[in-house]
């Protein structure tokens, strides 16, 4: 898969999961498609959608707990059919402060160019803090 179709995709599904377009994120995503986080374990279990498991359901919890206010790509690096990605982003908790912030996303596509897992890297500590 070529890395402009890969960036896109990731990009198509941030942009469904901020507007809450589920059935635009299951034209993208594979139904057995995994998500997790990567960070400090003894902090995940109060990130909202720390236990999901599938993308589809995290983009839902995520969609509920955090608005995505701002997503600016940073950079981005592929190689075969996966891509990284590191996002300068504004987050807003219900009834918070905006607050900025850093992810990184790996993202891996199947034979179909379906995503098929995302790992996500954050400031589990800042996310935590500013969902209280």
């Amino acid at each position: 898969m070529q890395r402009d179709d890969m960036l896109a995709k990731v990009e198509a599904a941030y942009q469904a999961r901020r507007s809450g377009d589920f059935a635009a994120l299951e034209a993208i995503v594979s139904p057995e498609a995994k998500f997790c986080y990567g960070g400090e374990q003894s902090l995940l279990a109060s990130v909202p959608a720390s236990g999901a498991g599938g993308v589809m359901q995290a983009a839902r919890e995520l969609f509920e707990r955090i608005e995505i206010r701002s997503l600016q790509r940073v950079q981005a690096v592929a190689e075969g059919n996966r891509v990284a990605i590191l996002w300068n982003t504004t987050l807003v908790p219900p009834g918070g402060a905006p607050f900025d912030t850093q992810m990184f996303d790996l993202w891996e596509f199947d034979e179909d160019g379906l995503i098929c897992c995302g790992t996500q890297f954050l400031d589990t500590a800042k996310l935590v803090a500013e969902m209280q």
